[in-house]
């Protein structure tokens, strides 16, 4: 039996509510802790299309991630979270369903906490009450046990073992090997020669425009000396669009409400990556960025108002009736996005997933 850990707002919105699972951490001996229920022709097929999608078993220990990577090996580019479900090999399927696990304990005296949570899956093939000693798992030999194979029939027994080995790695640097990014290496040649390009672009651009600028004035200031009559002549150049620059749009109140929206969103996403390069958001803290994220995307509603208001009586040269405004601002993408995602939760309800 798993039992559900209290549920978070965010936990909710991204379906991904943590468990507590029926392994017993403490124990340094190979434990037998569950006898699966014979699999049928449903569960098998369920377990063969889960591997063949690589899904992937996630456990936490002291809020810490377990991986299959050696946390003390520093040359890692990564590591990824979690464990394979199992594995395909010669057209068979096999599930793991004995795991060892290697806690790594800090050496901060006089206190010892969690640094690490490391596993090592296998997959073998035996029956309840069988002797767990002579199990070795991880080897890359597994020639003297069986794996077991995901078939109809088969009774499953899960087991474990767990064991506390010796780290250097410190409590402040716990987290240090799951936050390495791949690749992380800066391309400034590449930076440099794009930022150029957009320079030498923008100046090309730049220098058409004043010498068309130049171009025109120069025409009508010469009109001006020779004393023609500038309205008799046939416009021409920017004298074109004279009526329509400052014209206000067909829909003025949704081009607001669409700035509104770009306001808001930029605004929550430059203060969250503000909050998250400055370490207050700490990746411990499950669900610490989202939560961070959804409650200022909702108070920075007030700027998004404000910035579609503004826009709005700029572009209609009044401020009469921008409640209405606001109002669209606070309703219509997130009205949009939510219908959009309760349809989407309908359909994939009504295939019972």
């Amino acid at each position: 039996m798993v039992y559900a850990k209290h549920k978070s707002a965010v936990a909710l919105v991204v379906a991904s509510i943590a468990c507590v699972s029926a392994y017993y951490v403490p124990g340094t001996y190979p434990q037998e802790f569950r006898v699966g229920a014979v699999l049928n022709a449903r569960d098998v097929k369920v377990l063969k299309e889960k591997i063949d999608k690589h899904y992937r078993i996630n456990m936490a220990l002291d809020n810490l991630p377990v991986t299959v990577y050696d946390l003390l090996d520093e040359d890692q580019e990564y590591v990824r979270p979690g464990f394979e479900l199992g594995y395909k090999e010669g057209g068979k399927y096999y599930i793991n369903n004995h795991l060892v696990f290697n806690i790594l304990p800090g050496a901060d005296e006089p206190y010892y906490m969690v640094v690490g949570f490391e596993v090592s899956p296998c997959s073998i093939a035996r029956k309840a009450g069988e002797p767990l000693e002579d199990i070795i798992c991880g080897l890359g030999d597994d020639s003297h046990v069986a794996p077991q194979e995901v078939v109809e029939g088969a009774r499953i027994v899960y087991s474990y073992d767990v064991y506390w080995l010796d780290s250097r790695i410190k409590w402040t640097s716990r987290w240090d090997a799951y936050l390495r990014m791949p690749g992380g290496k800066v391309h400034w040649f590449s930076i440099a020669t794009s930022l150029l390009v957009v320079l030498v672009m923008a100046v090309i651009v730049a220098l058409i425009l004043v010498r068309t600028v130049r171009r025109d004035l120069a025409k009508y200031e010469q009109l001006v000396i020779e004393g023609g009559n500038m309205d008799a002549r046939e416009e021409s150049g920017w004298k074109l669009v004279t009526g329509d620059v400052f014209r206000a749009p067909l829909k003025s109140k949704t081009l607001a409400v669409q700035v509104g929206s770009g306001v808001q969103i930029l605004a929550t996403s430059a203060v969250s990556m503000l909050l998250a390069s400055l370490g207050f958001l700490s990746p411990a803290a499950r669900g610490a960025l989202l939560t961070t994220t959804m409650v200022l995307y909702v108070l920075l509603a007030l700027l998004a108002g404000a910035a579609a208001v503004y826009c709005w009586g700029a572009m209609e040269r009044s401020y009469n009736g921008w409640h209405s405004v606001c109002g669209m601002v606070a309703v219509y993408y997130p009205g949009i996005i939510m219908g959009i995602f309760t349809l989407l939760n309908l359909a994939i309800h009504s295939t019972g997933k």
